[in-house]
């Protein structure tokens, strides 16, 4: 089974490389062995030292080399500009700006860019899209498209927005997460709050708190949706649940209609 699902992951890539080339450039990782529970379980906690001499990086992975693969690979807005000869640049922000990475052309200042977000170094855990709004707007003169990827999350950014859309093409990327829409029955939940560490305790069996945690979500991505189509901004919705390429793939082949 192992070994077939291996083979079927290779089959699809190269027919979905087929279907959306040139467009996409379609990848994919096959991992080894990794250190995970399941694999303590097997080979103990070292790895085993016979395997683990087998192995290039004389190491089991970890998850966290997955993910640094899967983050490069992933970049599709970023690489796009490379295709495109376009400068592409970075604004990494919190409450306020914790990286600003010029636009400038070429495959080694892109690979700097995703280095950078790779790095996840941020000094504040607090999120203020005012701040990162302003100095888009102040910081960068020529018109531009810019990729906003953010919740959304967060309050009084509107006037922000609407002064940063005005110079630029600024496009609003929504992450959702499932949790973030509705809760499911788990009982009596301790959540902390990333931002203030605080504490709130929860009874998500009380079917009243469930449903209006989901009306007030439901509101709230209503007004966020409503705020962009007021200022007549495209916006892509990346779910967490879901594959992050084709919302993607479907908003730039919408562009590209409707630019043609």
């Amino acid at each position: 089974a192992y070994t077939a699902a291996k083979a079927g992951l290779l089959a699809l890539t190269k027919a979905l490389a087929l279907e959306w080339a040139p467009m996409v450039r379609v990848n994919h990782i096959t991992t080894g062995l990794i250190r995970t529970e399941a694999a303590a379980h097997v080979y103990g906690d070292d790895g085993g030292a016979a395997v683990t001499k087998t192995l290039p990086m004389q190491r089991m992975a970890v998850p966290s080399d997955i993910a640094g693969a899967s983050l490069y690979l992933a970049a599709p807005l970023a690489f796009s500009a490379i295709k495109t000869n376009d400068r592409v640049g970075l604004i990494r922000f919190t409450d306020k700006i914790e990286t600003f990475i010029e636009p400038k052309k070429g495959r080694k200042h892109v690979m700097r860019v995703i280095t950078e977000i790779l790095r996840g170094d941020a000094t504040s855990t607090k999120t203020d899209l005012k701040v990162a709004l302003d100095f888009l707007a102040k910081t960068t003169k020529k018109h531009t498209v810019a990729f906003l990827i953010s919740d959304f999350i967060d309050t009084s950014f509107e006037r922000s927005l609407r002064i940063a859309h005005r110079r630029h093409e600024l496009i609003p990327l929504v992450i959702i997460d499932p949790m973030e829409e509705r809760l499911p029955n788990m009982g009596i939940v301790h959540f902390e709050d990333p931002e203030s560490g605080e504490i709130l305790t929860v009874d998500t069996s009380n079917r009243d708190v469930r449903d209006q945690y989901e009306r007030t979500m439901t509101e709230r991505h209503t007004q966020r949706d409503h705020l962009f189509r007021r200022l007549k901004m495209d916006s892509v919705t990346i779910r967490t649940d879901r594959s992050h390429i084709d919302p993607l793939v479907h908003y730039f082949r919408q562009r590209a209609r409707r630019n043609a």
